[in-house]
């Protein structure tokens, strides 16, 4: 696999595991106060069982805020740190 290959899927993982972190913020997750509980509950069960999907994908588990750093860094400086 070529450096550009694997920086690709590092982003494109990097980027889904973003994305749930976002959508579990209380913010979004309570969609500014428009969500029921139930409505809650059930985006939180469905986002979390992504999240645990696409930590068995890669083999590990893996942190909220490390993502949200590693997220940061990447926009930053335009690269994942090594």
């Amino acid at each position: 696999m070529t450096t550009s290959t694997t920086d690709f899927l590092i982003q494109e993982i990097l980027d889904e595991f973003f994305n749930i972190a976002i959508a579990l913020e209380p913010e979004n997750l309570h969609m500014d106060g428009e969500a029921t509980k139930t409505m809650v509950k059930n985006r939180r069960r469905v986002l979390a069982n992504a999240w645990t999907k696409l930590e068995k994908s890669i083999g590990h588990r893996v942190n909220k805020d490390d993502v949200l750093d590693a997220k940061m860094q990447r926009t930053t400086y335009g690269r994942l740190p090594r």
